[in-house]
């Protein structure tokens, strides 16, 4: 039987690479220090999945207590400022939410 990838191999590296690599840190010790799963972390820096709200706070946080500096959510996510990557908003905003919980595009 033939397993097929849902997600295409990225070319590319995530920011979230792009910081790890900068700051030398594991990815157990970054997902252990924001209390979330390896393969969690893993699933948002390889784009399959993008966090909560929620999920980015524990990651921002982690990230300053490894890095000891304050990290901007734009370091870890593409956010859109610098070029849109789509029409619409990565973050949705309170009025135009249709759920309780809101995204950021990992890439």
């Amino acid at each position: 039987m033939t397993h097929h990838r849902l997600f295409p191999p990225k070319d590319y590296d995530s920011r979230i690479d792009e910081f790890r690599r900068r700051h030398n840190i594991p990815l157990q010790e970054w997902a252990d220090e924001a209390e979330i799963s390896r393969s969690l972390l893993a699933r948002y820096r390889a784009g399959e999945d993008n966090p909560y709200v929620e999920t980015v706070a524990k990651l921002l946080r982690a990230a300053r207590a490894i890095t000891g500096r304050k990290v901007r959510a734009a370091e870890l996510f593409d956010l859109g400022e610098d070029e849109p990557v789509n029409p619409k908003p990565a973050l949705r905003t309170h009025q135009a939410r249709s759920s309780s919980r809101e995204f950021y595009n990992t890439r």
